[in-house]
């Protein structure tokens, strides 16, 4: 009869080497390092994650104002852009553009409306309720020019009704960065949107 094999401390596999689990030593040693390397990534992070709100918003800004457009164009009636806080909650009978002493944010959110004529507020009865954009990120601010004030309107020719060309600048608590730089969103006399990079520390109020 063979005597029992005596193993080391530690079990064996079948392979005949010992296998051991992480030391308290090691399971702490690793999550310091751990935590030091998420320290040091952190703000890196914050700031990917900044400049991508950035670019998102100034993305939706850009595509709801093309929307607007092409329906002004295919429907033959002005096509409205008013600012609005209530975007997120309100029903079609209910919503209303919303107009106060800071008539140049837009972060608020919007509603997008068609109007049998240049109407500065949506009215169900005059025309359609096309879209309802949400509020922005808490971080971000959209400043219009004096032309964009409260809203704009984008006539059946696919031309913005407005005496010149018309901005709205997209950035992280109203600053440009070299790190998150700001954009700036601007409609010509066409009605056709475009963005540009706004530079470190230009003007997020055009």
């Amino acid at each position: 009869m063979r005597s029992p094999r005596v193993y080391p401390a530690g079990r064996v596999n079948r392979s005949g080497r010992d296998e051991h689990g992480l030391t308290l030593v090691e399971l702490l040693t690793t999550l310091v390092v751990m935590g030091i390397l998420l320290i040091v990534a952190a703000p890196g992070f914050e700031t990917a994650v900044r400049r991508t709100e950035v670019v998102e918003e100034a993305n939706r800004l850009y595509a709801d104002i093309q929307y607007a457009r092409s329906e002004a164009i295919k429907r033959g009636i002005p096509v409205n852009l008013c600012r609005s806080g209530m975007a997120a909650t309100c029903t079609e009978a209910d919503c209303a553009c919303h107009t106060d002493t800071n008539d140049n944010e837009w972060q608020g959110g919007w509603l997008l409306y068609g109007s049998d004529n240049r109407d500065t507020s949506y009215d169900p009865d005059t025309g359609p309720l096309l879209r309802q954009a949400y509020q922005a990120e808490e971080t971000l601010t959209i400043t219009s020019d004096s032309n964009l004030n409260q809203w704009l309107s984008i006539g059946p020719s696919g031309a913005l009704d407005e005496t010149g060309p018309g901005y709205l600048a997209v950035c992280v608590n109203g600053i440009s960065t070299v790190d998150v730089p700001g954009r700036l969103v601007t409609i010509s006399l066409t009605g056709r949107p475009s963005i540009t990079p706004i530079p470190p520390g230009g003007s997020c109020t055009p």
